[in-house]
């Protein structure tokens, strides 16, 4: 298809996992694995030897600051995600939409075990902040000491007019 050309071409791949309660509303619960196993397998198919495939993580809505508990469940939900994702092909991963700092560094961390690349984006809102109180420079400071490859914003209204400032503040020359 038009644009998918080129070596710098990017297909992503998975299904987020913020959509698996969508999935289990709909009755196809018991299908996630198969149905993230045949995303990657499509893009795979389609990137052949001329783009990357991203695999795909996103918030879980389980996480919780404050309960251990939750923040197991969440790094386990995401070495899930991961491992199979990468038994697939997929060449790095973009964790996206994160309001949270603590479950930003969970999937950081299962993407990082698995010793491929990792993009981490947030959705931040009016002021520039994410729930548990992190700016973006702060955000962005670190999960790069934590080694995320690249750090961002995916939201068009944060990143117009609240990250850009602040990321930009953060950026190193």
């Amino acid at each position: 298809s038009p644009g998918m050309e080129g070596p710098f071409a990017e297909v992503r791949a998975g299904i987020a996992l913020r959509q698996r309660r969508e999935i289990a509303e709909r009755r196809y619960a018991k299908q996630v694995e198969q149905i993230n196993r045949a995303a990657v397998r499509i893009s795979r198919a389609v990137a052949q030897d001329d783009a990357l495939v991203a695999g795909n993580l996103s918030l879980t809505w389980q996480y919780s600051p404050d309960d251990s508990q939750s923040k197991d469940r969440v790094l386990d939900l995401f070495r899930q995600q991961v491992s199979l994702q990468m038994e697939e092909g997929v060449d790095f991963f973009i964790a996206e939409t994160f309001h949270y700092l603590g479950e930003a560094l969970l999937a950081l961390q299962a993407i990082k075990e698995a010793g491929v690349p990792a993009m981490i984006t947030f959705n931040f809102k009016q002021p520039a902040v994410i729930r548990d109180g992190h700016s973006p420079a702060e955000c962005a400071r670190i999960l790069e000491e934590n080694g995320a490859d690249v750090v961002g914003a995916n939201s068009a209204a944060a990143i117009r007019y609240t990250c850009c400032p602040s990321l930009r503040r953060s950026a190193r020359p």
